[in-house]
């Protein structure tokens, strides 16, 4: 195979967007499951595997200065919060605090690859990325909304 890590990487993330979508578009219950449940666990995992490739930006980069530790604390806070939306909620209330995580990991990323001329695909990338998985999300919430109206 002759792939770049790029190439695969840009595959990768275009195809975690389709859960998002599937779920999203599915009905209310799929094979006896949940949808809504799939896709909040889904998108805790995914945000979560997000704030941890920040930990991981940390290790390679430069050491020992405050925005390293602020990154290492939000990163970690950021997963954290990720997993208590799949543990604690099954509500709307948990798909906006999913979007604000993707939000915030999405600024982060900014200041990490946009300024980064060799890494600046990878900003546009998840600007793309990130877009499609809050429209999903709007479709999610959509639906909540439809089904909690007489």
């Amino acid at each position: 195979m002759n792939a770049s890590p790029r190439q695969v990487s840009t595959v990768l993330t275009l195809s975690g967007v389709l859960p998002f979508w599937f779920l999203a578009l599915s009905p209310e219950s799929l094979f006896g499951l949940n949808t809504a449940l799939l896709f909040v666990t889904y998108g805790a995992i995914i945000s979560a595997f997000l704030a941890g490739a920040l930990w991981g930006c940390v290790q390679a980069g430069p050491q020992g200065n405050r925005s390293t530790i602020l990154l290492l604390v939000t990163s970690n806070g950021l997963a954290l919060i990720s997993f208590a939306t799949a543990v604690f909620s099954l509500s709307p209330v948990a798909l906006l605090i999913q979007l604000i995580v993707f939000a915030i990991l999405l600024v982060v990323d900014h200041g990490i690859y946009a300024g980064d001329g060799a890494r600046r695909w990878y900003w546009r990338l998840r600007l793309a990325v990130t877009l499609l998985v809050s429209l999903g999300y709007a479709v999610m919430l959509l639906k909540w909304m439809l089904a909690a109206s007489p």
